[in-house]
């Protein structure tokens, strides 16, 4: 029997979940939730309770956009830098 997880894709807890799960190689559906309306049933099968509040939404957002530039700075120096050593390595005769 496949495993449910109800949630939502901006859930940083659901993300978590979600990576070790593949990591386990684990099946699993994600049923989406729209766990910032009224009506959301979340809390019936989140014993936790983990929900960001309503106050911090936008930072977290923000948060999010600024850990996705950082990636894409660090992806770029990357690639700068192997493209340099790979120069470097045919100047002095290394491969």
């Amino acid at each position: 029997m496949m495993k449910l997880m109800i949630g939502s894709h901006i859930s940083p807890f659901v993300r978590k979940v979600r990576i070790v799960m593949a990591e386990k190689k684990i099946d699993c559906e994600l049923v989406l939730e729209n766990v910032w309306a009224s009506d959301t049933k979340i809390h019936d099968f989140n014993p936790l309770g983990k929900l960001l509040p309503q106050e911090r939404r936008e930072r977290t957002e923000v948060k999010c956009w600024e850990a996705l530039a950082d990636g894409m700075l660090d992806a770029a120096v990357l690639i700068r830098l192997e493209g340099t050593m790979r120069e470097w390595r045919i100047a002095v005769n290394l491969g």
